[in-house]
Parts: C-alpha cells; structure tokens; sequence
C-alpha cells in the first residue's frame, strides 16, 4: 500500500486543481508544509509534485516555487492514428515498447476510462518514432473490458487504432485534448533522446468509440509540434 502513497496525493492535490482551489497562477504549499499536511515523507510529496508536473498541471521555477498551470482545450472528431500520418509522408511508423502490462493507477485516470477506483487498466509507454527519429513519448490508458488481451498484442510495429477497428470492430468516433508547451523533465528528454528541459508539446487525449464513451486516456509528450494535431 506505501507505494501507492504517492497516488492518494496526486488525486487529492489534482482534485484541488481541478475544483479551483488552486487557481492558475497560485503557488503550492512547499514539500516541507506539504508533507504535514498529508501526513507522509517528502519523497512522497515529490513523487506526487512530478506526476502533476509530468501532466502539465504545474510548473517549478527556480527561486520562487511551484505554480498552477492553464491549458488549452480542443475537442477533435477527424481523428486519425499516428501510424497514419507517419504513412501519409511516405514515413515508417514504429514504437519502442518500454511496458504493456495490466496495472493499478491513479483513481482520476480510472473515472476517465469508465472503471471503479483500484481497478486494474491496461497500460502501454511506448516512444512513437518515425524510422530511426524518436517524435514522441506515448503514456496509454485502456479499459480492458471493450478490447480484451490487447496488450499481448502490442509489437513495435502496432497501430493500436487499427487493432481497435480491425481486431475489435470498434469505431472511433471523437477526442478531446488538451495541449500546452512545456520543458522536458530527464526521464521524457532520456527516453526522445533530447536535452533537458527542452521545449515539447503536450498532449492528453480522452479518446471514445461510436460504441463505448470515454474508455482510452493517453499523455503524449511531442519533441516536434505537428501542423496537424492528431493522434
């Protein structure tokens, strides 16, 4: 249960954010004021603060503290899948695969998906690359109910549009995104292989099907900003 602390803090300082009890622009509470406030380590305090920050919904600087962010919103219906695109510039669209597995995660992610808190979701982060050129780091959330064994079908070759449409016989049918620029941490800039700190573009993406609402969330972290903005 201790290695899922961190999770009950995200959720709860998220929830905050999300309620407006932080505002944009407000400062949080330090690790120190923090952990005694929720009654666990600053290593906790930590975890939970990168999570926030990995999610775009703050930003540390340097001197000052931490910040609430704003983001910009944007709801897609012509959706089409990276695999595609990379395939429409005469491209070769592949993946390195670093986890498919199914998994526990944060109460939020599983409400976006259509599943009860504790839950088991499936989970897939994968860089998305064209031929050898690293584009983005994709984090994906699935509710294994409407797509049943899928991520042992997972391949460096996989376009998870097309299994859901050809294996599955779903159709998706709209998204809703949200998109905002920030600066790389070490993990993301590691895996894309870029400098710390770089400029990237975020993008979450709550993504439903003709036949289900809502049941795949994903975080994808872009080191190039594309005219189009599609998935």
């Amino acid at each position: 249960m201790a290695n899922y602390l961190y999770l009950d803090v995200y959720d709860q300082l998220k929830h905050k954010i999300l309620a407006g009890e932080y505002k944009v622009g407000d400062m949080l509470p330090n690790e120190k004021d923090l952990s005694e406030m929720y009654e666990v380590s600053r290593q906790t305090i930590r975890a939970a603060l990168q999570v926030l920050f990995n999610e775009g919904f703050i930003v540390r600087i340097k001197g000052k503290g931490t910040f609430i962010k704003s983001k910009a919103q944007y709801q897609l219906s012509n959706m089409a899948s990276f695999s595609e695109i990379i395939g429409d510039q005469s491209g070769t669209p592949n993946s390195i695969i670093y986890e498919s597995k199914e998994m526990k995660v944060a109460t939020d992610i599983n409400q976006k998906i259509g599943l009860p808190a504790g839950a088991n979701c499936y989970y897939i982060e994968r860089v998305r690359r064209n031929g050898d050129v690293n584009l983005c780091l994709e984090y994906t959330y699935i509710n294994p109910k409407y797509v049943p064994g899928l991520i042992d079908m997972i391949t460096p070759r996989t376009s998870l549009f097309e299994l859901y449409e050809k294996q599955f016989k779903l159709t998706l049918s709209n998204g809703d995104y949200e998109l905002e620029a920030i600066n790389s941490d070490a993990k993301t800039s590691s895996k894309l292989g870029i400098p710390e700190n770089s400029s990237i573009l975020l993008m979450h993406a709550n993504i439903s099907f003709e036949q289900w609402q809502h049941c795949i969330t994903s975080l994808a972290k872009f080191q190039n900003i594309i005219e189009t903005i599609k998935i």
